[in-house]
């Protein structure tokens, strides 16, 4: 029996609606106008997110946006190979499950990165902090007078890719949990999304709390959207029976359970 259910009558006005709340806030934002951070003093800035200021790396640019599309394909295409490896090695009688876990895997995914888009969304602009390269009249970044230049934090790259990391590796995890590849889709899908979240921060895009809060959401969300999703039968105790059963030195108290 495949680890996950899901009911696409509550599943799918989830999914819309969160979706249609992420990106009615991007529409929204970009009808707004923002004079830019002549006003903002980097002396206010912590300690920690101060020394980010000056960054200017294209390339960790071009690879956080490498980082983030896969992050959320990668996951839709393993557990496809996933259900089709599985599929191969089955008779026919049973091949059938394989696609339709597989189905409800997608769902689950879907509604991850969607849940993650509104909230990260909702936040960026309810705190509508600048950014780095905001704070440089000429920067190169990107055009620091942009709506797009106070929508700070937190970063959506982080996290989204941590979501979608988390969520395939609670997935696998499920689906395989004898496996000995669980510790390795744990660490290369948290060193993924690691690596994306560092090179926001080398493009100037983020400070590095940004990133961190991200992180915390987004794998926040990730295991969570999952875990909702687990059949409660599943490794839950069925049958409890408690009775007292006669000792020589009195009685026993019995617990018996099925799982």
């Amino acid at each position: 029996m495949h680890p996950f259910r899901t009911r696409l009558a509550v599943d799918l006005p989830i999914i819309a609606l969160t979706g249609a709340i992420g990106l009615a806030t991007e529409l929204v934002g970009k009808e707004q106008v923002w004079a830019g951070c002549g006003g903002c003093d980097p002396a206010r800035i912590n300690a920690l997110d101060r020394g980010v200021l000056g960054n200017h790396n294209a390339a960790a640019r071009t690879y956080s946006d490498i980082g983030l599309y896969t992050a959320i394909g990668l996951p839709f295409a393993l557990d496809l190979g996933d259900a089709l490896i599985q599929r191969g090695r089955d008779g026919s009688a049973t091949r059938g499950r394989h696609m339709r876990g597989w189905a409800s895997d997608a769902v689950v995914l879907l509604e991850t990165f969607a849940v993650n888009y509104a909230a990260t969304n909702v936040v960026k602009f309810a705190v509508r902090r600048p950014r780095p390269y905001s704070y440089d009249p000429d920067s190169e970044v990107a055009d620091p007078t942009a709506n797009d230049a106070r929508l700070s934090f937190f970063s959506g790259h982080a996290s989204t890719t941590f979501a979608m990391a988390a969520a395939y590796a609670s997935l696998f995890q499920a689906r395989h949990p004898r496996s000995r590849w669980i510790a390795p889709v744990w660490v290369i899908g948290m060193s993924l999304a690691s690596t994306t979240a560092i090179a926001r921060v080398a493009a100037g895009k983020h400070f590095w709390t940004d990133v961190i809060t991200g992180a915390v959401v987004g794998s926040a969300i990730g295991v969570a959207i999952p875990a909702l999703h687990r059949r409660r039968d599943r490794g839950a105790l069925r049958h409890v029976a408690v009775r007292l059963a006669p000792a020589r030195t009195g009685s026993l108290l019995l617990v018996q359970g099925q799982f």
